[in-house]
């Protein structure tokens, strides 16, 4: 007996899925640059690791159909840490009692 999911819940048409997958290419890829900008390698080599994957299999198939499925970026999406704003200590020292040394 196997199990099958509802195809409503799939998308189809190839051309389709290989839009939306190099939609989430892009964003992953201007992700990159923003965390290169901000200084975080790490997080930047994540992304440029996810864009590539993405770009390989287009690549040797030589169709911009070829692509792996896009729910697969969705996740690399939102694994991917993002760059955020870091609070400097001493602007949160100097606003926790604001009359007061410490």
């Amino acid at each position: 007996m196997s199990q099958r999911l509802p195809e409503e819940w799939f998308i189809e048409d190839e051309r389709t899925n290989a839009a939306i997958a190099w939609l989430f290419a892009a964003v992953l890829a201007l992700s990159a640059v923003g965390n290169v900008l901000a200084g975080e390698l790490v997080t930047a080599t994540t992304a440029v690791v996810a864009v590539v994957v993405t770009v390989v299999p287009a690549w040797v198939g030589r169709s911009w159909r070829r692509t792996i499925p896009w729910p697969l970026l969705a996740l690399t999406y939102v694994f991917t840490p993002r760059t955020q704003q870091r609070v400097q200590p001493e602007i949160v020292k100097s606003s926790r009692c604001p009359g007061r040394l410490a």
